[in-house]
């Protein structure tokens, strides 16, 4: 979880052999997303670098919990 614009934020960058260990950073829903065209765009582009598949149950729980920030159900 990311911090406030109020508060400080530190970062960690975990590397080997002078290399980042880091492949992709997603940023989602914050603070709290609306279903907009951006929104959508987002959601697809992420979805799709993670290989999520559009309309199976596990896009609707991924965008629940990451987009939206709803608990589990």
């Amino acid at each position: 979880m990311l911090p406030s614009p109020t508060e400080s934020s530190l970062s960690v960058e975990f590397v080997q052999d002078s290399r980042s260990l880091i492949d992709c950073v997603v940023i989602a829903g914050i603070p709290y997303a609306v279903p907009d065209d951006l929104y959508k765009l987002r959601l697809a582009k992420v979805t799709q670098r993670l290989r999520i598949e559009d309309g199976t149950p596990e896009i609707e729980q991924f965008e629940k919990e990451y987009f939206r920030h709803q608990p589990h159900s």
